[in-house]
C-alpha cells in the first residue's frame, strides 16, 4: 500500500512544509492584527470596496494631460549635452 504512494513523498512533504508555512504566517499576522486599534479594521475593510467604483473617464483623461505636460516640462528642463 505504501509502495503505491512512494513517488507522491516529495510532493506531500512540500505541501506539508508549505501549510506549515501559512499557518505560522497567518498566526504572525493575527497577533500583529490584534495589537492595531480598532480604526485600522474599518478603514482596511473599506480599501477594497474603493476599488469597485471605476474612476470616471474625464479624470483619466486629466491625469494623461498632466503625465504629458510633466514629460514635455522635464524634456525642456534638460540642458542641452556637451560633447
Amino acid at each position: 500500500m505504501i509502495e503505491r504512494f512512494a513517488e507522491y513523498w516529495p510532493h506531500l512533504g512540500a505541501l506539508t512544509a508549505l501549510l506549515l508555512m501559512l499557518f505560522l504566517c497567518l498566526h504572525r499576522l493575527l497577533n500583529w492584527a490584534r495589537k492595531r486599534p480598532p480604526g485600522a479594521y474599518l478603514i482596511l475593510a473599506l480599501f477594497p470596496l474603493m476599488s469597485l467604483f471605476p474612476i470616471p473617464p474625464s479624470e483619466v483623461k486629466k491625469l494623461e494631460q498632466i503625465k504629458q505636460q510633466q514629460t514635455q516640462e522635464d524634456i525642456e528642463s534638460e540642458e542641452p549635452k556637451v560633447r
